[in-house]
Parts: C-alpha cells; sequence; structure tokens
C-alpha cells in the first residue's frame, strides 16, 4: 500500500502544531533531541489562528486589586512576551479580577514561525493528517501520515499528542474519555471599515442593537449569544458568536457547525452593510476527546489550588463553561491562587512512549474547562515535550519534573 515512500526516524514526534504542540516541540528541542511537528493546515496556532480566538487566557492570577502577575514562568512568560513586543500590547482587565492578552492572530503565526525556526533541532512538516498509529506491546512504533500527497512513515522513540482530540491515543487503541457535556462553539470574525464603532461604548451599542433586533426578528436567534473581541483597530469591529454544538460521535455534526456559523457571519454582515474582513479557517469547539491518564486533575484540585510534588505546570483560570448564554458559568478558584498539574496528567495509563498535551492531558469533564486556555496548553506542551525527549534520550523523568518545576511552578514570574 506504501510503496517505497520513506520512513523516518526521530528522537520526539510532535502531532498537533497548535499552542501545545509548539511549546512541546521547542521544549523537546532545547533538550537535546531531534524533533518532528507534524500540523495539518499550512500554519500553526490550532484553534488559537486557525480559530482567531483573539485572547490568551490562563497566563495571569486573578487580582482585584489590579496587579498583573504571571502564573508560570519559562515559556508561557516567553511567549506571552514575544506576542507582546510585535503587537505592542499589554494584559487587558476583563472582570473578576482576570487578565487576558489580546492578540492578532497574525502575530501569532509569525511569532510561532520564527520561534519554530530558530529552533535548529525541529523539523516542522505542514499539511500533514496523521493517518495510521501501529503500537508494539505499550510502545507507539509507527506514525503513518499523509503530507500532503505522499505517505511517510516516522518511528520515533517517543510521541506527543498535541491533537486536542487525543487522536493518536485513540488511532492506537488506548483508553480514552469521550466528551459528554455540551459545551457552545464559537465562531469569531471581524466586521470591515466599521465607523459606527469608534470607542468602547459605541461598540457596546452595536451589541445592543444586535439584541433588538433579535428581539424584533430582524436577525435570528442564532446572533444573540454575541460578544466583542477586544481589539486596538478602530476600523473593525471583532466578534464572537456563541453556537450550540453536539459533540456526540454522529459523524456529521461538524460539518453542520461549520455551515451554521458561515450563516450567522453572513447575517450579520449583511445587517450592518460591513464587509467580513477576516474570516476563520475554523469554528472553536471548546471540548474534545481527553486521554485517560495516570493521574487525573478534578474539579476540587483547582478550586482548592492543590499542589503536588510532582507538578510540571500551573493553572489559575476558573472553569470557564459556556453554554447558550452570551456569558460563561465561571467557577473560581480563589483569587491569587493557582494550581499545579502532576506529570502523571500528561501519560496515557497504557502507553509507555507517548505523552500528551493542551486539550487531551487527563482530567475531569469540569476541570478542562479551566485546563484547556492557551496559558495553560503552553504550560503543558512544554511539559510533555521536555518529559518526552528526556525518555528518548533514557534520562530519568524525576530529573525532567525537577527542571520543569523549576523553570514554570517555582519559576512564576511577576509583572509582565
Amino acid at each position: 500500500m506504501y510503496g517505497k515512500d520513506p520512513s523516518i526516524k526521530c528522537d520526539v514526534l510532535v502531532i498537533g502544531g497548535g499552542t501545545a504542540g509548539i511549546a512541546a516541540s521547542i521544549s523537546a528541542e532545547r533538550a537535546g533531541c531531534r524533533v518532528l511537528l507534524l500540523e495539518k493546515y499550512g500554519f500553526l496556532g490550532g484553534i488559537a489562528t486557525a480559530g482567531m480566538a483573539g485572547t490568551m487566557c490562563g497566563l495571569y492570577l486573578r487580582d482585584t486589586n489590579h496587579n498583573v502577575e504571571q502564573v508560570c514562568g519559562g515559556f508561557a512568560r516567553e511567549w506571552a512576551d514575544e506576542i507582546s513586543k510585535r503587537s505592542d500590547i499589554k494584559p487587558v482587565h476583563m472582570a473578576e479580577g482576570l487578565y487576558v492578552l489580546p492578540y492578532d492572530p497574525w502575530d501569532f503565526q509569525r511569532t510561532a514561525d520564527r520561534l519554530i525556526r530558530r529552533a535548529a533541532g525541529v523539523t516542522m512538516a505542514l499539511h500533514s493528517t496523521v493517518i495510521s498509529v501501529d503500537i508494539e506491546g505499550c510502545n507507539v512504533r509507527e506514525v503513518r501520515a499523509l503530507i500532503r500527497n505522499r505517505y511517510v512513515s516516522f518511528r520515533p522513540s517517543c510521541v506527543v499528542d498535541c491533537t486536542g482530540d487525543a487522536s493518536v491515543l485513540y488511532m492506537a487503541g488506548a483508553p480514552v474519555d469521550e466528551e459528554t457535556g455540551v459545551q457552545a462553539a464559537a465562531v469569531v470574525f471581524s466586521l470591515d471599515t466599521f465607523k459606527r464603532a469608534k470607542d468602547r461604548e459605541s461598540r457596546l451599542d452595536v451589541l445592543r442593537d444586535i439584541q433588538r433586533a433579535v428581539r424584533d426578528k430582524q436577525l435570528s436567534t442564532a446572533c444573540e449569544a454575541v460578544s466583542l473581541i477586544p481589539s486596538d483597530s478602530l476600523n473593525n469591529l471583532r466578534l464572537k458568536v456563541n453556537l450550540p454544538y453536539d459533540s456526540s460521535n454522529d459523524w456529521n455534526k461538524l460539518t453542520e457547525l461549520e455551515l451554521r456559523s458561515r450563516d450567522v457571519m453572513e447575517e450579520l454582515s449583511f445587517f450592518f452593510k460591513a464587509g467580513l474582513s477576516r474570516l476563520p479557517v475554523e469554528v472553536g469547539v471548546r471540548n474534545g476527546r481527553r486521554a485517560r491518564g495516570r493521574e487525573t486533575l478534578t474539579e476540587e484540585d483547582i478550586l482548592e489550588c492543590r499542589k503536588f510534588p510532582d507538578g510540571v505546570a500551573c493553572g489559575a483560570w476558573p472553569m470557564e463553561e459556556w453554554g447558550l448564554d452570551i456569558r460563561p458559568r465561571m467557577t473560581y478558584p480563589p483569587e491569587k491562587g493557582y494550581y499545579e498539574i502532576p506529570i502523571g496528567c500528561l501519560i496515557p495509563e497504557s502507553l509507555d512512549n507517548v505523552f500528551v498535551a493542551g486539550r487531551c492531558i487527563s482530567t475531569s469533564a469540569k476541570a478542562i474547562a479551566s485546563a484547556r486556555v492557551i496559558g495553560v496548553t503552553l504550560c503543558t506542551g512544554w511539559a510533555a515535550g521536555k518529559a518526552a525527549a528526556f525518555q528518548a534520550m533514557n534520562k530519568p523523568l524525576s530529573v525532567a519534573v525537577k527542571e520543569l518545576r523549576d523553570e514554570q511552578v517555582r519559576g512564576r514570574g511577576h509583572d509582565p
């Protein structure tokens, strides 16, 4: 079937070039490994760029006294600094002491390009779709991918699953937890030359106009759950509309969601007589399949700000559960508090040479509503990449854990 298509050996194979995959690749490379990064799109960033999420959440402690303090040190801080310099932006206070870092998706893409290019030991393959995973005992032996129009086989020492849906584990037949809760998806887009929205108050008037038009049946109810994405530009309006999403195993549900998202974008564009200046590549789905790990992060761990001797990443973002309302249901840990994620949440229970990061780490259904945000996925990606590198080089995992604690947990920064 595969003929004479190439077979490539590497130390660490990272699958998925979203936020977690970027961090994992650079982490493994800086630890001394040869790394291959596979990404299905022609660019990096995952939902942060393809879905135009627009804000980096989870980088800062919650503080109602307006003190801005980083949750994690290490690469999460490095990434935030890179974005801040490129975009000339600072953290924005939202509500209840929460801070986010707005970003432009193009700046996010180019920052990823620059950092990956600097990592001489990382080889990146865009337009790569993984089609099969073969195991031998408790190890992944081979991963096959279609890279544009050619089959390529990879034989890695270790794999990091950063797919967001635990796709590597699923294809390997490893135990996974299917998402059973309901989280609304979101579509983010920009309306161009929007001269009405010259300041914050006039932008809020736009939202009121949308709500009024829905009540008057000038707009469909699908447009009702709309909010603003922070933006420095006064020439366009960045909107986020929440849409119901059935996360069942019905294979065509995501297709229906994508079609609905385009209906909504077009409807609002016509209503305001404004052009669609920037469109997402995909709708932003907030939930997905998760690994069954050797440890599981729970909502109690988050709300009680639990620490672990082998904690390798930090999180402080509330559990953010999106229904069909304009605002999510937020369940907060204590102000200035943060929780740690133990290394066992990044290690599947049945595979020895696979680590997971990002949205598919081992958590309860509620806990992932905090751990899935960009700030936390930067940390879990970095941790998984270093752990995979140490295993590939036959170094003790305990040493990797110690280094990760020094970098990301004890190395937490202060004012950005």
